[in-house]
């Protein structure tokens, strides 16, 4: 456990300052699935910019298919309340995606 604290507590250090979703939401989320989470990452455990038809393309930031986890990375500077109605949406017909 004190590893996982040190690694999270490392994390934060890198991050602090950031908050670009364009320019770190790749970046971050690998570095957090694999430094932190101990995770390991690829192209089939960890899908990004996951295309999703909502009556138009849209695009799931990060899609990990075996626990069926949405994230919907959002800058710093966003409201997250907004967000949340994007992220029902994707949900929702993730919810629908046969394997």
């Amino acid at each position: 456990m004190a590893t996982k604290n040190k690694d999270a507590v490392e994390f934060v250090k890198r991050w602090i300052d950031k908050g670009d979703e364009k320019q770190h939401s790749q970046l971050f989320w690998t570095d957090l699935l694999s430094n932190v989470l101990h995770s390991t990452v690829n192209n089939e455990t960890v899908k990004f910019e996951y295309r999703v038809q909502l009556g138009h393309q849209s695009y799931i930031d990060v899609y990990l298919p075996d626990s069926r986890v949405i994230i919907e990375q959002k800058g710093s500077d966003i409201d997250l309340f907004k967000a949340a109605k994007q992220s029902d949406c994707h949900r929702r017909k993730v919810q629908n995606i046969s394997y």
